[in-house]
């Protein structure tokens, strides 16, 4: 493959020497709000909160090789949550998905930057552009709070599948 530093570099590569992108592995995932923006539809009843996630760290149902394909690309690749509808419809999502990432009822929608839970992965196939499936984030879910001893340690994301074991809603 080719190298290139630059984009005007990579104007003058030819296509098949560009590396196609792979996308993150489906599966459970420790997932990080990287942004929360609100916008008004066009036709301005509806509108939508656009959640911008971060994969951390892979559990255990992420397919090893995969995950080390995706990993070698070194990509900053995020993935959007979507929640859409009337203000009130909205509000109502955005509420029940903080109650089940684990977040106090005094927190607000926008409190949710830099808050981290589990959540699933799957890419469902686009009709319109097979070369680009939508992703769908499913089975919200807190992370395990950290063990009672007093140690306030980070721990890995199959050490957190491996402590809630079948307590996981999927």
């Amino acid at each position: 493959m080719s190298n290139f530093d630059d984009f005007d570099s990579l104007l003058n590569t030819r296509a098949s020497d560009i590396q196609r992108s792979i996308n993150i592995p489906s599966g459970t995932w420790v997932w990080e709000v990287k942004a929360v923006k609100a916008a008004k539809a066009e036709n301005g009843k509806d509108g939508y909160v656009l959640l911008t996630l971060s994969p951390v760290e892979p559990c255990d149902d992420v397919d090893l090789k995969e995950f080390h394909s995706w990993n070698e690309q070194d990509s900053d690749e995020v993935v959007f949550h979507r929640v859409a509808g009337t203000v009130r419809a909205v509000g109502a999502q955005l509420r029940s998905l903080m109650e089940r990432v684990g977040m106090g009822e005094n927190c607000t929608p926008a409190s949710m930057y830099g808050e981290r839970f589990l959540a699933h992965l799957k890419w469902d196939k686009n009709t319109r552009d097979e070369s680009r499936p939508w992703s769908r984030l499913t089975n919200f879910s807190p992370l395990p709070k950290p063990r009672s001893n007093g140690e306030e340690q980070q721990r890995s994301g199959k050490e957190i599948v491996e402590s809630i074991n079948d307590d996981l809603p999927f």
